[in-house]
């Protein structure tokens, strides 16, 4: 079955939620909120969110995907990455449309490391790719350390500002 085309059925998404148990009171609660009841953010089960948990790739590229209406016409049975069995399935698509769009191109050795946590140096030079814009500073009055995983929290609040 190698090289072949598989179809993807779309299924219906789950409805919007209002707000994750576990944002209440938070600082980026108004950021979560509002991009959960876009189906852009989703949460972790049982009605939280983990906004201070650090933010896979996959997950990073699927919002990045639900923001961008980003889709793919035909999923090819295998993707350009080295690791893309490790593509969680929820995220595959998301992934295979952001590297079509040119957002992401995978680690230098080939690979997507889908389940490592997003950095912010990463998650600015996908930002700066959608927007045209060269490198941007996500993180003004901070110190950059690109090299820090990115939270869910610190991603809502991004993403809900582009």
């Amino acid at each position: 079955m190698k090289g072949k085309d598989i179809i993807i059925s779309v299924y219906p998404t789950q409805p919007a939620v209002d707000s994750f148990n576990d944002t209440i009171g938070h600082w980026a609660e108004k950021y979560i909120k509002d991009l959960a009841s876009r189906n852009i953010v989703k949460g972790c089960g049982n009605g939280s969110y983990r906004p201070d948990q650090p933010l896979s790739r996959a997950e990073f590229t699927a919002m990045i995907a639900r923001l961008q209406n980003l889709t793919v016409a035909v999923m090819k049975e295998q993707s350009n990455f080295k690791d893309y069995r490790d593509i969680p399935w929820w995220a595959l698509e998301a992934v295979l449309a952001a590297r079509e769009e040119g957002l992401i191109s995978g680690c230098p050795d080939g690979s997507f490391q889908p389940n490592r946590a997003i950095t912010r140096s990463e998650m600015e030079m996908i930002i700066s790719r959608m927007d045209g814009r060269t490198l941007i500073n996500l993180f003004p009055g901070q110190a950059l350390q690109p090299n820090r995983a990115v939270t869910r929290a610190e991603a809502a609040a991004v993403l809900d500002q582009l």
